[in-house]
């Protein structure tokens, strides 16, 4: 899928529409400290520290980035948006020579990761064409479900195997996964928790809440962000 100016520009057009960049708790000549949110009023001032902090390499964080394509500068949302684009075209070009390895020596182990890494960081951007997405998730499953061959004691592999069904709608094959995966590993969270993200995705709010209670009467030692889903979800049960 080619990324030209072209595309840059009708993005821009359809997706600019408040200052949502501008978000620079203070502006100092040596120190730039970008946080979620900006806020500069002055034009100048604003690219200046646009430009500086892509100079000094401290734009690196992809969702300030994103922020950045909705800018209402013109300037600094071409330049993010290139920026995204470049990043993706590079991701590609990484793919394709981690494709070309495994062409020649298909079970490589380090390879496959390297591969899984940059498979990874593709599928989770937004400057993306859907239709070409969805294509790279079939193939990221593919190589997952190799790595779970190869390497059975990961269990990272099944988990993302199962989050990638979820993205594609196999409901039916994501369910199963999570099955397989509570009964492989009990005492983990993540079974639970990849059950409740199903649910929601299909909107199944009786099998979800039914999984949130099973996880609150589990005696797993539950993490942050599984004691944040249960007071969310719990606080939604009796909104």
């Amino acid at each position: 899928y080619p990324i030209t100016n072209r595309t840059i520009r009708e993005y821009l057009n359809k997706n600019i529409s408040d200052d949502v960049f501008t978000n620079l708790i203070s502006y100092d000549e040596n120190v730039i400290p970008l946080r979620d949110t900006f806020l500069v009023d002055d034009v100048k001032t604003k690219r200046r520290v646009f430009l500086d902090a892509v100079k000094q390499n401290v734009l690196q964080n992809p969702k300030v980035l994103k922020m950045a394509t909705h800018d209402t500068d013109r300037e600094i949302a071409y330049y993010a948006v290139s920026m995204l684009s470049n990043r993706i075209e590079a991701l590609e070009n990484k793919m394709t020579q981690a494709q070309e390895r495994l062409a020649v020596v298909p079970d490589d182990i380090e390879t496959l990761k390297q591969y899984h890494t940059l498979m990874k960081e593709y599928v989770a951007q937004d400057f993306v064409d859907p239709l070409n997405k969805r294509q790279k998730r079939r193939q990221y499953l593919e190589l997952l479900y190799k790595l779970q061959r190869l390497l059975p004691d990961e269990e990272e592999y099944q988990r993302e195997y199962i989050n990638q069904q979820i993205a594609l709608g196999d409901y039916a094959e994501a369910e199963r996964g999570c099955q397989q995966y509570l009964a492989d590993f009990p005492e983990d969270e993540a079974g639970y928790v990849m059950f409740i993200r199903l649910y929601h995705a299909m909107g199944d709010v009786e099998k979800l809440q039914c999984k949130l209670n099973e996880l609150k009467a589990s005696p797993i030692r539950l993490s942050g962000e599984a004691l944040q889903m249960i007071r969310y979800w719990g606080g939604q049960a009796h909104a």
